[in-house]
């Protein structure tokens, strides 16, 4: 946290961290409170034009992670000395795997068969520059002060080094999915040329990447056993991704 403080990105000041259990049981970190809504609160509160404000912010914030220097982030990550473009994307696609091992795949077929489709097609991921991303990055964990300060982006649990395109297409398969959830059409989400004016790259073959945003949901939900509406929605959006 201290670190992309130090990048001048919007994350909440923290002020001690406590890796020792003697204290209270377990280790601990003391961070500023945020006072405020949520985008999201504040998306579904807005007309038409205060949501298309919040897609623009939401890809602001995002792209403004995705260009600090990954090094000063987390410089002990072993993805910095790789010098293959793929090896983000096979991490990636390795822990999908061991998420699948957890449930019974013998009675989800098609899984195994989406996770070969990505295999398929792992010469369209090469990553051209590692990217700090987030890895939840959907407007819950973005926080808008009441003073007026600016945004806040919480949650850094999922914090890794990986192609930018996982964060972009995570983010737009919530969104897709918050939508059709809500009624909204499929449009209320962050466009690719959005996330590119302040990228200054188009993101390309990103439908790859929102498969396995779908496949991550789904395998999550089969291992907590929550087969709902939610989840017969994703397996609708991985079809038409996949034609499987």
């Amino acid at each position: 946290m201290s670190s992309l403080l130090a990048a001048s990105y919007p994350v909440p000041r923290p002020f001690t961290l406590q890796s020792s259990s003697e204290a209270l049981g377990s280790p601990f970190v003391v961070m500023e409170r945020i006072y405020g809504d949520s985008l999201e609160a504040i998306f579904w509160a807005g007309n038409a034009t205060q949501r298309a404000s919040a897609h623009v912010l939401h890809a602001q914030l995002m792209a403004q992670l995705h260009t600090i220097e990954p090094g000063s982030i987390l410089p002990h990550s072993p993805l910095l000395k790789q010098q293959d473009p793929f090896a983000s994307f096979d991490a990636e696609l390795a822990g999908l795997y061991v998420q699948l091992l957890r449930i019974e795949a013998s009675q989800w077929p098609s899984l195994t068969e989406s996770l070969r489709w990505i295999e398929a097609r792992r010469e369209l991921a090469a990553c051209e520059r590692l990217s700090v991303i987030h890895g939840d990055f959907h407007r819950n964990n973005i926080l808008m002060r009441d003073s007026g300060e600016g945004p806040v982006v919480i949650d850094w649990s999922n914090i890794r080094l990986a192609d930018y395109r996982f964060d972009l297409g995570w983010s737009r398969v919530i969104a897709l999915l918050i939508n059709r959830l809500s009624g909204l059409p499929d449009s209320e989400l962050i466009s690719l040329e959005t996330y590119a004016q302040f990228s200054g790259k188009l993101a390309e073959n990103i439908e790859l990447f929102e498969v396995m945003g779908c496949l991550k949901i789904l395998l999550d939900a089969l291992f907590a056993r929550n087969t709902t509406r939610e989840t017969q929605c994703v397996i609708g959006m991985l079809k038409e991704r996949t034609g499987l």
